[in-house]
């Protein structure tokens, strides 16, 4: 049912009545009100509780007129007065028919639109694409263009639309935050432990020390040749500088004067990798012999492994032989005491005199059994026993059995005038057999039998040094440029197999020192490669190596784990005898001994530079470490090394000192090796 209100009281009436039944003022149903308010676009339907409602409250014009929506000037109709408002509310009523009448309907449910919805459009649309760009290409190729759009034409276009004040407040913001990352970056570079503090840290270069390093790196920025040796990768080195210099290698021109090579570091940190890597490249360059003396196994299994899966491997196995005493059946004999071909009886025997003082090289401040006397006695043993043709056998029998040794000095006597050696002989071991009988004796011989006894009662190693005829020759393995691997792991043969290895070493240094009186150091050099040497190499033997370098041309080339178990003596000649030095990680005693050695300080290194140091480097000095504290940091660098990283120094040099990482060298898996040539190796002699 429609219903009017009425003007003067706001009483509802029906909208057949002509007079208000509250006031009895008179109600009209204008039509032409009905028409023309509320406009003609906005329907209003209300409820008899909403009418009661506002029966009861009487709106005022002014609420009215907020709820009407805004039109454009030229669409909004004038404003109705105080005395129109009535009607216009009866004419807005009236417009809309009762909605009480019709049935209520229910409201309508709203789907959500889930994360499924949305991928199901994503999919949808991707496949379109895709279909719509294989269409498009088969019909008119690839020729597509993508317009990019420029960020910041944008960000200016937009920055211009903005208000004064928001752009003053983008602008604010934006200084605050270069601010903020300017005090967040000057820390982060600039404090105790920032980016600037510790590169400095990572120097070891002093900067007035920089030309000699620039020159000594010159010198070893070369390109691998077959005479050289590979030593590493600069540390330093990055992609974005390839000119920088990257591998650094000793030239052949550095090995003809400089070959000898110390490397030094604590146990499983690639020493013997690095080595191995040196081995290989002497052996595929067959510029020189190669002698291979290894105490644990690793270096030789590393090499006779990457030897028979190498392409040329028959070919470099003809030039190689692997002596193994820990392989049964081993037939390869090397008879140390045989007559020498040039006839230097005293040389031969000073050779196995200090391959057994080899053995005993004491601890230091440790009281050695080794004397002067013992020496004596061994080189006059060894000098008979060669006379006579004998073997190391012989050798206990010499020194205990009164009877078995008159018998051989009696065949000397025959013959005392075919060498000068022999009357001298005789003399000797005619002051020696008043001694034998007496107790002096025992401890005299005594450190030789301690070592030859227990050697010859290990077959393994007895077989080989016990033939009278020996299958090794050394002088020809030194003229024919070939390969000898030694294989005496010390867990299998303990001692035993330092016996072996020590005579080889003194063998191979006497082979080459008679060349050289051959030929006047015309014959091939021979890179000798030890690993543990202080149980094959003694004080006197590395020191005739190192010192008659240019005559006997022996290349040493050593590893060991720290230098605190050589005596002192040995340790100079050692550090000052070598040329080159590949120190890994170090012990703090060898890195105490070392760093000095190695790195110079200049009492210029900064500790910390501030801010004021860096903008303003006239005005202001930064902080400085003190000479100890930079001493201190140099051997805390050889102390703290990561794996297969060293520092390589020149000795003698002011600045050779270069951070490097050693070559990779990969292990073979046992499955891919070439057994039959490996044993092939192991006749080859």
């Amino acid at each position: 049912m429609d219903i009017i209100i009425c003007q003067t009281c706001g009483a509802v009436s029906k909208c057949t009545d002509t007079q208000c039944s509250n006031c009895g003022a008179a109600v009209t149903n204008d039509a032409e009100d009905q028409a023309n308010w509320p406009p003609a676009e906005e329907d209003y339907v209300l409820s008899r509780s909403t009418v009661s409602g506002t029966s009861q409250r009487t709106p005022s014009p002014n609420k009215l007129d907020s709820q009407t929506p805004t039109k454009p000037d030229s669409q909004t109709p004038a404003k109705p007065s105080r005395n129109e408002s009535g009607k216009a509310l009866n004419s807005e009523i009236k417009r809309k028919p009762s909605t009480e009448s019709s049935p209520r309907q229910e409201p309508k449910q709203v789907r959500q639109f889930t994360n499924t919805h949305m991928a199901m459009v994503l999919t949808a649309s991707l496949v379109f694409v895709a279909i719509a760009s294989i269409v498009f290409t088969l019909q008119s190729g690839y020729q597509i263009s993508i317009t990019f759009s420029n960020p910041f034409e944008q960000a200016i276009v937009w920055f211009a639309q903005l208000s004064i004040s928001m752009k003053f407040m983008y602008v604010a913001l934006g200084l605050g935050a270069v601010a903020v990352a300017a005090v967040c970056a000057s820390y982060a570079y600039l404090s105790p432990n920032g980016i600037a503090n510790v590169l400095e840290k990572k120097k070891y270069i002093p900067s007035q020390f920089k030309k000699q390093h620039s020159q000594e790196l010159k010198l070893l920025n070369r390109p691998l040749q077959p005479g050289g040796m590979p030593l590493g990768v600069r540390r330093e080195w990055r992609a974005w500088k390839p000119l920088a210099a990257k591998e650094l290698t000793l030239t052949s021109k550095i090995r003809e004067t400089s070959p000898h090579v110390l490397i030094l570091g604590t146990s499983d940190k690639g020493k013997t990798r690095l080595m191995a890597n040196m081995v290989v490249h002497d052996i595929e360059a067959a510029e020189r012999a190669v002698v291979i003396v290894d105490s644990d196994g690793k270096l030789s299994e590393l090499i006779a492994r990457w030897i028979s899966i190498h392409p040329n491997g028959k070919t470099l196995a003809k030039r190689i032989s692997l002596l193994d005493p820990t392989q049964k059946n081993n037939s390869i004999g090397y008879n140390p005491l045989e007559m020498p071909e040039d006839g230097d009886l005293q040389s031969a025997a000073s050779a196995i005199v200090y391959g057994f003082k080899a053995m005993y090289t004491e601890l230091p401040n440790a009281q050695s059994q080794w004397s002067q006397q013992t020496a004596h006695i061994l080189r006059s043993a060894v000098m008979l026993l060669m006379a006579n043709g004998r073997t190391l056998a012989d050798l206990p029998i010499l020194l205990n059995d009164n009877d078995f040794r008159d018998v051989l000095l009696e065949s000397i006597e025959k013959r005392r005038f075919e060498r000068a050696e022999y009357t001298t002989l005789l003399e000797t071991w005619g002051q020696y057999k008043k001694l034998a009988r007496s107790e002096q004796w025992i401890p005299w011989v005594e450190p030789i039998l301690n070592r030859v006894t227990p050697m010859l009662g290990d077959e393994r190693i007895a077989s080989i040094l016990t033939k009278p005829v020996g299958d090794l020759r050394l002088k020809t393995l030194i003229e024919k440029r070939r390969v000898l691997i030694v294989k005496v792991p010390k867990g299998k043969l303990e001692q035993n197999g330092n016996v072996l290895g020590s005579l080889i070493v003194t063998g191979v240094k006497q082979a080459a020192l008679s060349l050289s009186n051959e030929t006047g150091a015309e014959h091939p050099p021979v890179a000798l490669y030890l690993d543990e040497f202080d149980n094959f190499i003694e004080k006197e033997t590395l020191e005739s190596i190192t010192s008659d370098t240019e005559e006997i041309k022996v290349e040493f080339i050593g590893a060991i784990d720290t230098l605190q178990q050589l005596p002192e003596d040995f340790r100079n000649q050692l550090t000052n005898g070598v040329h080159t030095m590949c120190c890994f990680t170090l012990t703090k005693k060898d890195a105490d001994l070392l760093g000095p050695q190695m790195f110079r300080v200049d009492g210029r290194k900064i500790k910390i530079q501030t801010i004021q140091n860096f903008f303003n480097k006239i005005s202001s000095s930064p902080q400085f470490e003190l000479i100890a504290d930079e001493e201190k940091l140099n051997v805390d660098r050889l102390v703290g090394q990561d794996d297969r990283t060293f520092f390589c120094y020149r000795v003698g040099t002011a600045a050779g000192v270069f951070n490097l990482q050693s070559h990779t060298f990969k292990d073979i898996p046992k499955s891919s090796l070439d057994q039959e040539l490996i044993a092939r190796m192991r006749r080859n002699f």
